[in-house]
């Protein structure tokens, strides 16, 4: 039996009725996102659990003399809990608790020396503006797509429908759908939560303005011109009427960033010097990914990942020079013997490349970033497209606790063979587990690969259960896709296999970790984020215990490989803790990620390790 308890959220376990509805579902997410990212970060809670009753979270808050009371409507084994709303305040002496709603409770954390220090009044007010805009654009979202919702709930969904219904965004973070810069009317036009489409904006660039670099034997301007003279409603006459001959390129954009760059004083004098034509908005429709960054269109070759002058959860995501000379590199690798090597092993685990990138040039040669798109390979298009969706899509709980995509198409399974949904459920895990974590452990183990797989990074193909390839579906995961190749890395064993395939890389390789370094981003991305989430969404079926048992049963496994560096498997299968990204403090501090200095790991924090206590032999339900 299932060792969750689960308190499905009355009037939302259907569509949503009302806009009402909708703010209630964002209440209760937001919540659960901040309130597991909070006890990730602190010590200072406790649960009261007493026979009969479920579970209370409690959280002091010495500096007014109170405690906030959260009942648990799931306890999760991996820290993806469930809360009943509303929240208690109880005040020293009180008889009861008085009703707490969110925004007060967030306002209250960030006001607690105990919990965020001594952060000062200006980042505590950009703290909490975030929040608030977190819940009402994840409200907008849900109410945007409210008859979409029992189709996402049922993983009734394709490559694209998958992208655009990551309605809830981060699942242990206080601000999982802040858009910092996005008002109502941008969201509503390019937030893929509202499940838009827009065509891109084109500029005719001549090539001294331009800085560009594609993987060998390939050219930047071929591949942007492809992009309209493949789209059906440009065609080759829109390049041969904007390009005045071949010193002159076709560089598109995404139309809300156009209008900021455009702005800039070094793009405005390559305008007045005429180096940069702006031919406006024009071709097919294209929709924003799940990273609202990257955009795609089933016509085209490849997708296109943009700069957005955007703070996204973490970071403003314009992209930095060393990011996209990085993705350049790890698709040549990619290409070669190391890449060949890895994809000989594990056929069904593919990376999409990133083999260019395009920018406007300052007036001192080097690449403004705002301007920057990079090409994106894109098996998506087409009749046969692969039936790929994003795994954060997959385990979002839409409706409440219990209701993931992932469990629905599990019960789906289950129906069809007439098999117990528990059973189907440890079936599928096993099978996701053997299509996704065992290359990317191999990879880091035995090649020296890095790959930040979390939930938004990671596609799983699936299948009928029957075939070997990618599929058309039916539910089983059969091969996995990594995507962002920038979030990419190299440990000392990744960086001498490397430079010996690609001599010409050795000294422009800058993302190389330790191991011991690479071992906890490593069970982070992978573990912490991805697998645990998984786990999560199929707990509603099979207890936690259960499927913690065939984790740890899949890292003995792989175990028993002559790996050539065990530091990231041993970390997972020995280590008391684990690492976790401390995304509260870093959105209290402001911090933007993509261009803070120091080791990214100064702002982790250890979180006691599941896989570490359940022991397989054992089969715990707790």
């Amino acid at each position: 039996m299932p060792n969750t308890t689960l308190h499905p959220p009355g009037t939302l376990s259907g569509t949503l009725s009302s806009t009402g509805d909708s703010d209630c579902l964002a209440q209760q997410a937001s919540a659960a996102a901040f309130i597991n990212a909070l006890l990730r970060e602190w010590s200072g809670w406790r649960l009261d659990e007493h026979p009969g009753a479920d579970a209370v979270l409690v959280m002091p808050l010495a500096s007014i003399g109170a405690e906030v009371h959260a009942g648990l409507a799931r306890r999760s084994a991996v820290g993806l809990h469930a809360y009943a709303l509303p929240l208690r305040l109880w005040r020293r002496g009180a008889d009861r608790g008085e009703p707490l709603d969110f925004l007060h409770f967030a306002a209250l954390v960030a006001a607690e020396p105990a919990i965020v220090g001594e952060a000062g009044e200006e980042a505590r007010g950009r703290f909490l503006t975030r929040v608030r805009t977190s819940v009402e654009g994840m409200r907008d979202g849900l109410a945007a797509r409210r008859r979409d919702l029992p189709g996402i709930a049922a993983g009734n969904l394709d490559f694209a429908a998958a992208e655009q219904a990551l309605l809830l965004g981060h699942p242990i973070h206080p601000t999982p759908k802040s858009r910092d810069e996005f008002g109502p009317v941008d969201a509503a036009l390019y937030d893929p939560d509202h499940g838009g489409a827009f065509p891109l904006h084109w500029f005719a660039v001549r090539n001294d303005a331009l800085h560009a670099e594609a993987v060998d034997g390939a050219h930047a301007a071929a591949m942007t011109r492809a992009l309209a003279d493949d789209d059906p409603a440009l065609g080759p006459a829109f390049a041969r009427t904007h390009l005045n001959g071949p010193d002159w390129t076709l560089l598109p954009a995404h139309p809300w960033q156009a209008a900021r760059f455009a702005e800039r004083p070094e793009v405005q004098r390559l305008l007045r010097d005429g180096l940069v034509r702006p031919l406006g908005p024009a071709g097919s429709p294209w929709r924003a990914t799940s990273s609202v960054r990257t955009l795609h269109a089933p016509h085209a070759a490849h997708m296109v990942k943009v700069s957005l002058s955007l703070r996204v959860t973490n970071s403003v995501r314009v992209l930095q020079p060393k990011e996209v000379a990085r993705g350049v590199r790890l698709d040549r690798v990619l290409r070669g013997p190391v890449g060949c090597a890895f994809r000989s092993r594990y056929p069904r685990f593919h990376v999409l490349g990133e083999p260019a990138h395009l920018s406007l040039r300052g007036e001192d040669g080097a690449p403004i970033p705002e301007t920057t798109v990079v090409l994106r390979d894109n098996p998506f298009r087409g009749a046969g497209s692969p039936k790929a969706l994003v795994l954060g899509t997959l385990c979002q709980e839409i409706l409440g606790p219990g209701t993931s995509p992932l469990a629905a198409i599990v019960r789906g399974i289950a129906l069809r063979h007439g098999s117990a949904p528990a059973d189907v459920a440890a079936e599928w895990f096993d099978r996701f587990l053997s299509v996704v974590l065992e290359p990317l452990l191999v990879a880091q183990a035995d090649f020296g690969l890095l790959f930040s797989a979390h939930l938004q990074n990671l596609l799983v193909a699936l299948d009928d259960g029957d075939g070997g390839g990618w599929g058309d579906g039916g539910g089983w995961p059969v091969a996995a896709c990594f995507r962002d190749c920038q979030g990419t890395g190299l440990t000392p064993l990744g960086l001498d296999s490397v430079v010996v395939a690609h001599p010409e890389l050795a000294g422009a390789l800058d993302n190389v970790f330790d191991h011991d370094t690479a071992a906890r981003l490593f069970g982070y991305y992978i573990v912490v984020n991805t697998v645990f989430s998984v786990l999560n969404a199929l707990s509603a079926l099979s207890g936690d215990g259960v499927l913690l048992d065939r984790l740890r049963a899949c890292l003995d496994g792989v175990g028993e490989q002559p790996l050539r560096d065990r530091t990231g498997l041993d970390h997972l299968r020995r280590s008391p803790v684990l690492w976790s990204k401390g995304n509260l403090l870093i959105a209290v501090r402001g911090i933007n990620e993509t261009t803070a200095a120091g080791n990214p790991i100064d702002s982790y924090v250890a979180i006691p390790n599941p896989i570490a206590a359940f022991p397989h032999s054992e089969g715990h339900s707790r």
